[in-house]
């Protein structure tokens, strides 16, 4: 009989130290429809019933109640049934009625790319094309429709299977790393992928299904064969390699005897779903899921010493160890002999620095004059900081990827400090500035010579640079210094500050000068036309090559010139930027392109319900 307080006395303890994590990992699975399915349907449903409003999710035909489901839906029966024509004139009369409908600014669908994708898969227009393409080539209609039946059973099975049922297996290695490790790398949501399982896991998670399939007939059998099954998950996130056969008669075997314990766990948990009725779901979102995952996964930890301990057969296959046990020095030697070499090196003695210098290199990355002796001050501190990264490896806060059973995953660790990891001098971030801002102004200056055959010099100013991308680029690198070692939450918060700069920059220029020099109503996810979905992640995917590529190649140059050069450069330049701000705060940059783009002015119209500038229309 195994103790409900102890497991989950144990799992408050890994859940305690990987909150967000495990919560984020829950939360994913909930939009993805992995598990947890219940998380947000009370919410979803008080959305759903509001009087007069119509739900995102759920957009409508003519008030006809057609979500875009029914949409595509009703276009498939017609292409299936060989009816191209009737089915693009139905997928045109939907994206007519998707682009028409006013009533959420913020998924526009007039302009854009982003707009573009979405009305064409909302409408079914998408598939009408391919249909098309694919009846001139084979000659056949009804060939290409019994092409789209089986390839939207295979959509359907790959999405139910390599997606879904393979997040929960990924989640299971999240939870149980989480146990003994501090730290679990985000590159482990490639887990399956990288032991090259990822076909063979889904293979197995289908067999569980259709296996509960089967015996659903029985009716009676239902609850046992889900107990019967439950432990499929966790084992194949210790060992993907295994067989499915395998797996889920392991399963049996671990659950025999244990069902009834198993639904006992359950209905402990029974308080917290009436609590997650009366928070309207969020209890389940920020606690319940993680929660009762982290005390199944205790529950597996020891069934799984239980099977071991009484030799059931398939138990060895159960193999990493290391999932449940910090490996031991002399284990960590032996594989991780190159590291341990470089740990063991003296750490460099690095120079105290306080004042304003030290705060400005420790949460901005900013270093004065980038002297010699400011850039051997750099060199020092970034190989401390790399020696001891490889030290917290080496120690065990995290799996140690090269004992890995399956020798897929076992990892190369770079000795190398990332040359992203650096500081900027002050006259570095000057030139970038100019740098990014003059390939920001050339950007948008060759998309208008290219789309109208004409010279628009962009921008307020009159000088060749768009201060917003050398603003953008250079508070990337200072304000989210901090991120740089994340990629992913680098990307994060740079969609955050990119949106909130470009936000607050056109309000502050319209409120100014009395108009404005962008607008994205019409785009897909805008708000107040100021910024769109599209814009933000191009913003996101240009912060990330500044981060890990450009600034640190530029910066590599800037580092050669000698200060007596580089400090007359960075004045000359400031002093023409200097001016032309004071001569365009009084003759900004406006016309044809540049502030107008239809011929006629853009009028400003005064929203007092949101009680800010917010609508521009242009009038033909």
């Amino acid at each position: 009989m195994i103790d409900r307080k102890e497991l989950k006395r144990s799992a408050k303890q890994s859940f305690k130290r990987h909150y967000w994590l495990f919560v984020a990992i829950c939360l994913f699975a909930v939009f993805i429809g992995a598990e947890f399915g219940a998380s947000l349907d009370i919410l979803r449903s008080d959305i759903d019933a509001v009087d007069g409003e119509e739900s995102v999710i759920q957009l409508t035909s003519e008030g006809l109640g057609m979500t875009n489901s029914d949409m595509v839906e009703g276009v498939l029966s017609e292409l299936m049934m060989g009816q191209v024509e009737q089915g693009r004139e139905m997928s045109q009369q939907y994206e007519k009625e998707l682009k028409e409908d006013d009533d959420s600014k913020v998924l526009a669908r007039d302009k854009g790319v982003f707009s573009d994708i979405a009305n064409s898969v909302s409408s079914g227009k998408i598939y009408v094309d391919i249909f098309e393409k694919a009846d001139h080539v084979f000659g056949s209609k009804s060939f290409v429709a019994l092409c789209f039946i089986i390839l939207s059973m295979l959509l359907h099975v790959a999405i139910l299977f390599y997606i879904k049922d393979c997040f929960v297996v990924t989640s299971r290695r999240f939870f149980l790393e989480g146990r003994i490790y501090d730290k679990i790398p985000l590159t482990r949501l490639g887990y399956l992928p990288r032991a090259h399982k990822w076909t063979k896991s889904a293979f197995t998670m289908f067999k569980v299904s259709l296996y509960k399939s089967l015996w659903a007939f029985t009716i009676i059998a239902i609850p046992i064969k889900h107990y019967s099954y439950f432990m499929v998950p966790y084992i194949v996130a210790e060992n993907p390699d295994i067989k499915a056969g395998q797996a889920i008669t392991l399963s049996r075997r671990m659950m025999d005897g244990h069902k009834w314990e198993c639904f006992k766990i359950f209905l402990s948990f029974l308080p917290w779903f009436i609590a997650d009725y009366v928070t309207l779901g969020l209890a389940s979102v920020f606690y319940t899921n993680a929660y009762r995952t982290a005390v199944y996964c205790e529950y597996y930890v020891k069934l799984r010493e239980e099977a071991k301990e009484k030799g059931i057969e398939g138990a060895e296959l159960m193999d990493d160890e290391y999932l449940f046990r910090r490996p031991e020095t002399s284990e960590m030697e032996e594989s991780y002999g190159d590291v341990l070499v470089y740990i063991n090196e003296p750490l460099p003695q690095v120079e105290a620095v306080g004042g304003i210098r030290g705060f400005l290199e420790k949460w901005f990355g900013i270093m004065l004059l980038g002297t010699e002796r400011d850039l051997e001050h750099e060199r020092l501190q970034a190989r401390k900081d790399n020696i001891e990264r490889l030290k917290s490896i080496f120690n065990g806060e995290s799996y140690p990827e090269r004992l890995f059973p399956a020798s897929e995953l076992a990892g190369r660790i770079s000795l190398e400090t990332p040359h992203y990891i650096r500081n900027y001098s002050i006259l570095s971030l000057i030139l970038l500035f100019f740098i990014f801002s003059f390939i920001g102004w050339s950007w948008e200056v060759s998309l208008h010579l290219v789309k109208d055959g004409v010279f628009v010099n962009r921008g307020v100013l009159h000088g060749p640079w768009l201060p917003i991308y050398g603003a953008g680029g250079v508070m990337i690198l200072i304000l989210l210094n901090r991120f740089r070692k994340n990629p992913a939450a680098e990307f994060i918060a740079t969609l955050v500050l990119c949106g909130f700069v470009e936000y607050f920059t056109s309000l502050v220029m319209e409120i100014k000068f009395g108009q404005r020099w962008w607008d994205y109503s019409g785009y897909f996810l805008n708000l107040n036309g100021r910024i769109c979905g599209e814009g933000l992640l191009t913003f996101g995917m240009g912060g990330m090559a500044i981060v890990y590529l450009l600034a640190p190649a530029l910066d590599n140059m800037i580092r050669k010139i000698k200060l007596k050069v580089l400090i007359p450069i960075c004045l000359v330049l400031v002093c023409l930027f200097a001016a032309d701000q004071m001569y365009s705060s009084k003759h900004p940059n406006e016309g044809k392109g540049i502030t107008d783009y239809s011929g006629v002015p853009v009028i400003q119209q005064y929203d007092r319900y949101e009680r800010e500038l917010t609508a521009w229309r242009i009038t033909e």
